[in-house]
């Protein structure tokens, strides 16, 4: 199964990288968030709302495109997951691969996005 699980990662690519970059918009949301609990007054409210703004921003467009690039990988692998069931995989397992492989890229894609340095 971990082999069923590691063959295709490589499809997953474009997924890993949408998840570094979303990771990499949250760590600046975070950094910006804790600036503006350093900085008092209306200039510490007005980084707040900006990084807020950003943060729905960035969640809503960031969950669309994920969303897109997941169907379109799973879409693109339909016909290995139906090999897989002919030589008698259940649905039940590929279901488990295709989640197990959706959150290794997660996670590494947060993870690489979550090394990025914020400067500023």
């Amino acid at each position: 199964m971990i082999r069923l699980l590691l063959s295709d990662l490589r499809i997953w690519a474009g997924a890993l990288v949408i998840a570094a970059g979303a990771a990499a918009v949250g760590l600046v949301v975070a950094a910006r968030l804790e600036t503006a609990l350093a900085v008092r007054g209306i200039e510490g409210a007005a980084i707040a709302s900006i990084a807020s703004t950003v943060l729905v921003l960035g969640a809503v467009a960031g969950s669309v495109v994920l969303s897109s690039v997941t169907n379109l990988t799973v879409a693109l692998q339909r016909r290995d997951y139906a090999l897989w069931q002919l030589v008698g995989v259940r649905p039940a397992s590929v279901q488990g691969v295709v989640l197990g492989q959706l959150a290794l890229v997660g996670l590494l894609g947060g993870s690489a996005g979550s090394r990025c340095r914020v400067s500023g």
